[in-house]
């Protein structure tokens, strides 16, 4: 699973919370099921796991993995960070 508006992978659980928060806010693929345009395959290419967790963590999002998981994706550095991968 992989949520395209951040560039990460998700295990399975994570991807039915991010489905759970709407496409508004992260829009989940599957990486075998979905058809996937190139500009979704740029914005994986683009993002990734290091990369966003690095970009969370240098404004001030330390606890990735704990929390609310929509007051992150919520945030000016999700909004931000967004607007660089699309």
């Amino acid at each position: 699973w992989a949520s395209v508006t951040y560039g990460v992978l998700l295990c399975l659980d994570c991807s039915a919370t991010h489905r759970s928060m709407g496409v508004h806010l992260t829009f989940v693929r599957s990486l075998d099921l979905d058809e996937w345009t190139q500009s979704q395959i740029d914005a994986m290419r683009l993002g990734g796991n290091r990369n966003a967790r690095s970009y969370f963590r240098k404004h001030g999002y330390t606890d990735l993995y704990g929390g609310k998981p929509d007051k992150k994706y919520k945030s000016k550095a999700a909004v931000s960070y967004r607007a660089e991968l699309a």
